[in-house]
Formats: structure tokens, sequence, C-alpha cells
């Protein structure tokens, strides 16, 4: 699978109580794939929001599709308690799939939207790891590379582990459920240049076990494991400290 995709972010942070969030900036899941272990703190209320330009190409031994078009990504984070918040994320994406296979091109429109929880059990003493879970439910599915209809589930361990006093390296491991489950991982290097910019890189996949399509000769589905693994890299930059723009492909 080749796949691109161009995002862009902007973070809004509206604190109500200043002592009871983590940072004296603000702490988002962006830029990149990898979820934050961290918790926003007691009384925070955090906005995300970007857009995804996609171009991306699929074959294996069945099938061959292409995707082009765009999406936006959109997320509510409340700090309920210290290390316990909720979200409200919101997807829209208008695509269009070619099936290269079968020579035919549909329009696909999907808006998403849904509820997590987000828990930190461990924070760092800037030698052990800050680790934290994820879990979140979408109606209907919001998953990139899929769209029927349905809920969609995620679940993940979340860990940071600071290496040197501007060099951070972390990972959400876990597994993403549709009408099958994927195992998911991410791995994030992310390098403070300066007090207001920071630049990453992150190699990010997914794995899952798929069943290919029965034949009069062999009724029994096939089984085979589909696997891939990609790369991608960006810029953040604090515009002020509650506000932050950032650029990711």
């Amino acid at each position: 699978m080749r796949q691109l995709i161009l995002y862009s972010f902007i973070g809004l942070l509206s604190i109500y109580t200043a002592k009871a969030q983590y940072s004296e900036t603000i702490s988002s899941d962006r830029p990149g794939a990898t979820y934050s272990a961290n918790t926003l703190g007691s009384r925070v209320l955090q906005f995300q929001a970007g857009g995804d330009f996609v171009s991306n190409s699929f074959d294996n031994q069945w099938t061959e599709r292409n995707l082009l078009g765009w999406q936006f990504d959109g997320m509510i984070r409340v700090g309920i308690l210290e290390r316990l918040e909720i979200g409200f994320p919101i997807a829209y994406r208008n695509v269009k799939q070619q099936n290269v296979t079968v020579g035919n091109s549909d329009p696909i429109e999907n808006l998403a939207w849904g509820i997590n929880l987000r828990g930190n059990v461990l924070q760092s003493n800037g030698k052990t790891p800050d680790i934290g879970m994820f879990v979140e439910v979408r109606f209907p599915d919001a998953e990139m590379t899929r769209f029927a209809d349905g809920i969609s589930q995620v679940f993940l361990l979340n860990i940071s582990q600071p290496l040197e006093e501007r060099i951070t390296l972390s990972s959400s491991i876990g597994m993403a459920r549709h009408s099958f489950a994927d195992f998911v991982y991410t791995l994030n290097l992310n390098v403070s240049v300066s007090q207001r910019v920071s630049l990453f890189v992150e190699h990010y996949g997914a794995y899952r076990r798929e069943y290919g399509p029965t034949t009069f000769a062999n009724p029994e589905p096939k089984k085979y494991d589909f696997w891939y693994a990609q790369v991608n890299a960006g810029i953040a930059v604090l515009a002020t400290d509650d506000f932050q723009l950032d650029v990711q492909g």
C-alpha cells in the first residue's frame, strides 16, 4: 500500500484552572498518528481540527483500487479529573474510489462522530515513561480505509518515554475493530528544537487476517495475512501557549 497524507492542525486550549494542567503550553495528539499518554488535566477544554489530502493505492492478489480525495478531522477534549478526560471526535471524508480490477469508480462521502475516554495510568518523573489508556467508539465507521456504516472501536495503550531533555519516544499499541480487527501500532520520535518548534518522524502500521474469495474449485475461503507500514514526518509550531499550528506528510 502506498499512501500520501498532508495534514494541517489548529489547536486551541481554554483553561478554567491554570494550575490543573500539566504544562504551561498546549499538549495535543498532533501532529502524527500517536495518541498522547497524558490527559489534559482537570477542568481543561481543548479543540483540535485539521484536514487531510489523501492519495492512496492498494493492491493484492485479488484486487487493486485507488483513493483520491480529502478528509476533515475534529476533536473536542474535556478534562474531567486530573487523570481522566472525555473526547468527542468528528470526521468527514469525501473521496473517489476507483476499483481497477472491475473498472468502476464510485464517489464516497462519510460523516462519523463518536466518544472516547482517556486515562493516565503513570506519570513520568523524567526517567520513567508516561503511560495511558485510550478507548473510543465511533458511529458509523471512521477508519480511513473503510467506508461501511457501522460501529468501530479503538483500544490503545499509549506510552511516552523521555530520552533526553528535548527528545521523546512515544508509541500507541492496540486494536482498531470494525467487521474485523486490526492490530495497530505507532512509533513516534519527537525533537524540540526550541521552546516553540518541534519536529517528529513516525513509523506506523497495521496487521489483520483476511479471507480471500471462494470459488467452485476452492469452496473454503483462503486465509491470508495483510500487513502494511508507513512513515510520516512533520513540524509543530506554538503560535502562543494555547494555540498550535502543524503540518505533516
